[in-house]
This record gives structure tokens, C-alpha cells and sequence, in this order.
């Protein structure tokens, strides 16, 4: 359940010329450690000599050390230097990383090219954009990179191990980072994760959510599966009730898991690629097996648009299913599938009322003082096209359904009873508040629809929210995801830095300068010289600005037609250009 094993956590720092020492605190239960990083061989030791520590020498207490990231010159250890307890799950406390500090290995560092210099100014800022995303916790003696109901049914000599050997590494935001400490130096790491924890005020009701690492990114650079099943903006989200007893209910979202793309292109939305059948069966196969053998029986609930581009998505992604059930006779009875137009039908009661049946068989954990009473035995498996917005909407709702139901398990109440006003209200806030994070770590700005789910339906001012995220997403995702990625890629070890003593002709971080950009400064130009005419009119004038304005036009579309060479791209990993 809970580890007796748990992250040393509040590390007294020192430092001298050759090493790095991490001090725990004193506490009679635990006997005094010492963690030495050489700053040289950059070797991890540890001892229980506390005569190694230096005298005289000022300490620092560091809330929780996070990992090592090799960049040039040197790896440099990633520290959490503020943290914010924000709850506890079975009296376990949870901690959101607030600051963070990169400090290299190396006292003096190697020679630089002023070119490597340059890449490693960049490399830095993309790890520190990484720390800075909302959404990322650690418990000291909580896997909470496990659901509920892995921890509690989970063997009892697990417990005897630190969070960081027991994790699961779909969700381990750090596992990379956490490389050099595995089978030398667990306890002194943490084991993160990236997505949401919160509580409603009164503390009845817990949402945690955790995402996954394998196709992490952004929302246009990241979509579909990869060749191993992995789908990008995969997320378990776990809605815990603590009382005497302790229940859980768990939902997924991911990406539609085929082979398909969507490069950003300067257009609002960007054509959907989609790989031969042959391709999609086989990663849907691997994708649906490794979720049925993990969760039980799984019923996907895609709610994209029926017709347009996401329609013909959609019809790939059910002949596909279709496939795999034929072929699999397992999946017959253990697979699940409801399409729902969302945009057409915003009304979902008529989906839940479908869903109900298997939400009843799917059951949620409850476990009591003597051990579990009872499991969940499937899950649902929720995506629109982001897997966000209409997304969260329809999972805030399954969860409140069976919520009442675990309430009244709980609580031993009557069968017909339903949520407070007061519960009802916080709870729809808990699950905006969910959504707009998740919708952040993905698209860069809060979830759309967020008025449905805090207030039951559609407000003005949720309309100009939408308006705003709309307009930011289409920024983001042609001018700035592109580097947002390559922070991922980066973080996650998906691009490893050269060796210091390389010495590389060219920067991955250059960009060739091409015809292409000076489409958008002409129509640039046109433009100013169109509003000029405007402004000082002169003979001719209406003649000029409607020259100008037409010439500012053309160049505009042929901004458009040639948009993927403009978009901001990753450039630590090749993209495909469509």
C-alpha cells in the first residue's frame, strides 16, 4: 500500500571542488545516508560515513532531488528547490514542484565552441520550459505512478521497495533523469509524474491524473500510436473517495490509436494523414491488447465528428476495430466500441444512458479495513480528436454517475440518493480545473467547453474562452510547438546530447534560410504600404490600396500553400513534411 521504503526527501546539499554530498536529515527511524556524486567521474556513491561530509562548509536543504540530464560540457543534476504539499492519499502526503535548479556536475567545465555554447544556452532553456509545466507531483512514500487499485492488490514485498524501484514507467515523468540513480541510489530520487492532482474544499473527493511518457509532446507534433501500440496524450485519471474505506474509480483518454498525423500547416485545421489498413490493424492490435490485459474489458467511447475530415478518421477507426475483432476472438467479449458525434448531439445523456450497462459491469475498487471488497474490471477509454476538450466533458460525467454510487457504498446511504448541491458544485470546478490542465500540458491553453463542465452548459463568456484558446491554439501550434516538442524530446532521452568532445560543423538548432520566408515579410510590407494609402490618401489613391491589399493577398495564400515550410518545426528529431 505504502512504501516503507520512501524517497529521501528535505537533503542537506554540499559541495566542494570534487563532489556533490546529499545529507538526510536526521531521523531516528532511518539511519543517516550520505549521497556522493563525484563532479569529475560523475559516479554516484552512497555511505553511510557521515565523516565524508565536508566541514565547514554552508549546507542547503533541497526539498527533493529529481534526476541527472546529460547536456554538453557535462550532466548537470536537476533539483527540486520548492515544493507545495496539495493533499494526501492514504495519509500520504503529495507534493506539486514549484522551482527547480539545474547545477552542473563539472566545477569547471570543458572548453566550448562559441557554436556549442550556443546549443547548450538552448538545451538548457528547454529543460527549464520542461520544469515549468503545471502538473508535476511526487509523493515521498506514495507510487502514485500507480492507480489505486495496482497499489492496494499489489504483493506485499513490493511495499518493502522505494516509489522509484516500484513505478510504473509508462508514467514515470523522470525515468530517464532517474537513470543513473536505478540499483545504486533509488531512495534519493523522487518518482514524478505529469498531470493533475487535486481535491474538492471539503476533501471528499480526489481527481488524480497521470500521462504518459512514450509519445509525449504537443497536440499537433504528437498524434495517433507509434509503432508499438504508445498513443500520444495518453492519460489515467483515478477519481478516489477516502473514508473509512478507501474507493476508486479509473477512466482513460488517449489519442485515436491508428498511424495518422496532422502536421501543422498555417491552415485553422490541418489535413488528417492516415497510414494503409494493413499498418492500422496491427498497431490497434498491440494497442487494445496491452489495455485489455492491464485494465479488463475496455469500451472505447469516441465522440468525433461523424462527418467532414474527422469522419472519414472516425470510419478508419471503426473499420479497423471491426478488423480486430474478427480476427480476435477474445475481443468479442472484451471489447467495447460507441461512436458519438459530439458537435451533433452536445446533449449526452443519451450516451450515458448507452454507457450505463457497461459502467455497471466495469464496477469501480473499493477496499475495506480487511482488504478489497471489490475491483474494477474494465475501463472506459475516452477520445475525441485532442483527446481534451469534448474529452473531458464526457468523463467528468461517467465519474460523477458512478461517484454517487460510491458514495452511497460508503456512506451506506439510500439507493436513490444523489450528490449534494454544495458536493455537486465543487466537483464540476474540480473537473474544469482538471481539464484546462491537461489541456495545457498538450495544446498550451485552458480546455474549450470548460463552461460545460464547471456549470452544466454553455455560457457567453465560455464562448470567448473558447474564442481565445482557438485563436492561441492556432499560434502555438504553427510558431512555438515545435520547440515545445523538442523540450520532449530532450527530457525524455528521445534525443541524447553529443559528447563534449565532439565538435559539430552545424547546430541542430539552425534553420536553413529559404525563399519561403520572405512570403511573410512581403505580405508584411504590402500591407503597411496598404494602410499608408489609407491613412495619407494621395491622387490615385483607392487605385494603390487596392493594389497593395491585392498583392498583400497573394502573398498571403501563397503563405498558405507553402505553410509547412514556415510552421515552427522540431528540430532535435526529423518531422516529415506534408
Amino acid at each position: 500500500m505504502t512504501s516503507e521504503a520512501p524517497s529521501y526527501t528535505n537533503l542537506n546539499l554540499y559541495e566542494d571542488l570534487n563532489n556533490y554530498y546529499f545529507e538526510t536529515l536526521q531521523n531516528p527511524k532511518v539511519e543517516r545516508e550520505v549521497l556522493v556524486i563525484n563532479r569529475h567521474s560523475y559516479s554516484l556513491n552512497v555511505s553511510n560515513d557521515i565523516t565524508v561530509l565536508p566541514s565547514q562548509i554552508p549546507k542547503k536543504v533541497i526539498p527533493a532531488i529529481l534526476g541527472i540530464i546529460p547536456l554538453l560540457g557535462c550532466p548537470y543534476l536537476v533539483l527540486a528547490t520548492r515544493v507545495k504539499q496539495v493533499g494526501t492519499l492514504l495519509q500520504q502526503s503529495i507534493y506539486y514542484v514549484v522551482d527547480t535548479n539545474l547545477l552542473p556536475l563539472r566545477h569547471a567545465s570543458p572548453y566550448l565552441s562559441t557554436l556549442q555554447e550556443s546549443d547548450q544556452a538552448n538545451y538548457l532553456q528547454l529543460i527549464k520550459s520542461m520544469l515549468k509545466e503545471p502538473g508535476l507531483y511526487y509523493s515521498p512514500s506514495l507510487d502514485i505512478t500507480h492507480s489505486m487499485q495496482r497499489l492496494l492488490t499489489a504483493n506485499k514485498s513490493s511495499r518493502l521497495e522505494t516509489p522509484v524501484v516500484t513505478a510504473d514507467h509508462r508514467f514515470l515523468w523522470n525515468s530517464y533523469m532517474l537513470s543513473d540513480f536505478f540499483g545504486v541510489a533509488e531512495r534519493f530520487g523522487v518518482a514524478l509524474i505529469c498531470g493533475f492532482a487535486g481535491w474538492t474544499p471539503g476533501r471528499e473527493v480526489c481527481l488524480l491524473s497521470r500521462r504518459a511518457v512514450q509519445m509525449s509532446g504537443t497536440r499537433f507534433w504528437r498524434r495517433g500510436a507509434d509503432d508499438s501500440g504508445n498513443t500520444a496524450n495518453f492519460v489515467e485519471t483515478e477519481q478516489i473517495v477516502e473514508a473509512d474505506d478507501i474507493s476508486s474509480f479509473l477512466i482513460l483518454r488517449g489519442s485515436i490509436p491508428m498511424s495518422w498525423t496532422q502536421t501543422p500547416n498555417l491552415q485553422w485545421k490541418p489535413k488528417f494523414m492516415l497510414n494503409d489498413d494493413s499498418v492500422q490493424e496491427r498497431i490497434l492490435n498491440l494497442h487494445l491488447n496491452d489495455l485489455i490485459s492491464r485494465y479488463g474489458r475496455l469500451t472505447i467511447v469516441s465522440l468525433i465528428n461523424a462527418t467532414g475530415s474527422e469522419g472519414r478518421l472516425g470510419q478508419s477507426f471503426t473499420r479497423n476495430i471491426n478488423y480486430c475483432v474478427e480476427k480476435n476472438d477474445h475481443f468479442l467479449s472484451q471489447l467495447g466500441y460507441q461512436q458519438y458525434d459530439f458537435h451533433a448531439n452536445p446533449d449526452v445523456r443519451r450516451l450515458l444512458q448507452r454507457l450505463d450497462s457497461d459502467r455497471q459491469i466495469f464496477s469501480y475498487l473499493q477496499v475495506t479495513k480487511r482488504g478489497a471488497a471489490m475491483e474494477q474490471l474494465g475501463a472506459f477509454r475516452v477520445n475525441c480528436i485532442d483527446s481534451l476538450d469534448r474529452t473531458n466533458v464526457v468523463q467528468s460525467l461517467i465519474c460523477r454517475q458512478t461517484l454517487e454510487t460510491q458514495l452511497r457504498t460508503l456512506q451506506n446511504s439510500n439507493p436513490a440518493s444523489t450528490l449534494s448541491a454544495e458536493l455537486s458544485t465543487e466537483l464540476s470546478k474540480l473537473w474544469a480545473d482538471h481539464g484546462d490542465q491537461l489541456a495545457h500540458q498538450y495544446a498550451g491553453t485552458k480546455a474549450m467547453k470548460g463552461d460545460i463542465t464547471r456549470y452544466g452548459c454553455r455560457t457567453r463568456s465560455g464562448q470567448l474562452n473558447d474564442l481565445n484558446s482557438g485563436l492561441t491554439r492556432y499560434y502555438l501550434n504553427n510558431f512555438a510547438d515545435g520547440i515545445r516538442q523538442d523540450a520532449h524530446e530532450l527530457f525524455h532521452g528521445r534525443f541524447v546530447v553529443p559528447a563534449h568532445d565532439h565538435r559539430p560543423i552545424t547546430s541542430p538548432f539552425e534553420s536553413p534560410l529559404t525563399a519561403d520566408l520572405l512570403l511573410p515579410v512581403s505580405a508584411l510590407i504590402s500591407f503597411a504600404i496598404f494602410i499608408y494609402c489609407l491613412l495619407v490618401p494621395g491622387e490615385d489613391w483607392v487605385v494603390y490600396a487596392l493594389f497593395w491589399i491585392s498583392l498583400t493577398v497573394i502573398f498571403l495564400v501563397l503563405c498558405v500553400r507553402r505553410g509547412p515550410f514556415l510552421v515552427n518545426k522540431p528540430k532535435l528529431v526529423k518531422v516529415k513534411i506534408q
